[in-house]
């Protein structure tokens, strides 16, 4: 669920890309992204019980946060 939510994230890319076609405001696709994201986020660490027992594991965490932490960033200075 988790994965699918960050994958669904993608949409707002897609929506971005065709900005020509009125596919619903732009500002509510960037607050459903933000919003599945975080969400998406949460769901991962819940999942995996907040343990990092491989180096993958570790790796993917480490990426995720500071994809959600430069996420955070970006929101305030849009």
């Amino acid at each position: 669920m988790g994965t699918g939510l960050i994958l669904t994230n993608l949409l707002y890319l897609l929506r971005r890309r065709f900005a020509r076609f009125s596919f619903g405001s732009l500002k509510r696709w960037l607050d459903v992204h933000v919003i599945g994201g975080l969400a998406g986020a949460l769901l991962v660490a819940f999942h995996s019980t907040f343990e990092l027992r491989t180096t993958i594991a570790a790796t993917t965490t480490a990426s995720l946060a500071v994809l959600v932490a430069t996420g955070i960033v970006g929101l305030y200075m849009y």
